[in-house]
């Protein structure tokens, strides 16, 4: 598989990941963090376990990409920056979660330096400053 689907995978499994569990989490949240039922219950959930097994094939598709001869310094920016931008923007959707000015200025940055990142050859060929 080439680089791009599994990043793309990396940034759909943990997305989805991080997703579940805060739906499950939220659906026990009567009881006390501290309680061995709120552990058994979250333990016997299959949402919850299907949230560990995404994590846990972003993790596969990450090694892969780590172990590739891809270029690190531009991936793992690129890759984590989706992944923020997605859930923020599904838990703005799903949770009616507040973006603020500053989240959606961040957002743009981060888009921004998104398209810098992968469009690096743009700046190369730009004359320098004198």
């Amino acid at each position: 598989m080439s680089t791009i689907i599994l990043s793309l995978l990396v940034v759909l499994c943990t997305t989805y990941a991080q997703l579940m569990l805060r739906i499950r989490l939220h659906s026990v949240s009567d009881a006390s963090l501290l309680s061995l039922d709120y552990w058994m219950l979250l333990l016997s959930d299959a949402w919850v376990w299907s949230a560990g097994i995404a994590f846990g094939l972003g993790f596969a598709c990450w090694s892969v990409v780590i172990a590739s001869s891809a270029n690190i310094a531009k991936i793992y920016p690129v890759t984590t920056s989706l992944t923020l931008l997605t859930v923020s923007l599904i838990n703005v959707m799903i949770f009616e979660d507040k973006l603020s000015l500053t989240n959606l200025v961040g957002g743009v940055f981060i888009i921004l330096g998104i398209f810098l990142l992968l469009n690096h050859s743009l700046l190369e060929a730009a004359p320098a400053a004198v």
